[in-house]
């Protein structure tokens, strides 16, 4: 008996082969570039004026943190305060001066001191020292010169006056007169000056906009 033909499956199962798609051409580096899907960078303009917006709103924020609550806001102002009048009492601060006391050292009007307040009661002033004090026959204050400190002889009255008469000065305070002799009120009308109403040395003088000299000792040898 002659043997049945049988196909073969290679030809009749055998699945189809799926179709090869071509590769894609390579990109060139410019149309990369261009068709990139990465976001674009932000111009500087752009940068800077994000920039401004988050510190504006940064300082607005600590801003309303800071004054949100009235005693926080009460506490700060107090501090502010506090720190002002320390540097003003306390520290090195300007002062409006005026008068003819002081010619020609300082003009009558315009001109400003600037004092060091850390000499107050006479710490560290010498004689030739320009120093702020409390007047001690009113409430006003005053700009003088000091001419002796305790346990210095100062004459009394000035040399045009022939007067001869000296006294010592006594612990505790300091002889004060101004540069301008016809025109100052000084120790010579109100005797020695307490220590405990010197409130500072003038470090300069100066009138804004317009001039700034340091104030030197004419006691001291100059460096």
């Amino acid at each position: 008996m002659p043997p049945r033909f049988r196909p073969s499956p290679s030809i009749f199962n055998s699945s189809p082969r799926p179709l090869l798609t071509p590769k894609p051409p390579h990109p060139h580096p410019l149309n990369r570039r261009l068709t990139s899907n990465k976001p674009a960078k932000p111009l500087l303009t752009q940068r800077l004026h994000a920039l401004a917006q988050r510190i504006q709103l940064g300082a607005r924020a600590r801003t309303s943190r800071l004054l949100g609550h009235p005693l926080r806001a009460l506490a700060f102002a107090v501090k502010f305060l506090a720190f002002g009048h320390l540097v003003m009492e306390y520290g090195i601060w300007p002062r409006a001066v005026a008068g003819p006391s002081m010619l020609p050292t300082i003009a009558v009007a315009g001109s400003w001191a600037l004092i060091d307040f850390t000499h107050r009661f006479g710490r560290g002033v010498q004689v030739g020292d320009l120093v702020a004090y409390h007047i001690p026959i009113n409430t006003q204050s005053g700009l003088k010169r000091v001419l002796g400190m305790p346990g210095d002889y100062v004459l009394v009255d000035t040399p045009e006056t022939g007067g001869d008469t000296m006294i010592q000065v006594p612990p505790g305070h300091c002889w004060l007169i101004g540069d301008n002799l016809d025109a100052s009120r000084d120790s010579r009308l109100f005797g020695p000056v307490p220590l405990g109403l010197v409130r500072g040395k003038i470090l300069a003088i100066f009138q804004p906009f317009r001039s700034f000299e340091w104030v030197k000792n004419p006691m001291q040898p100059s460096s």
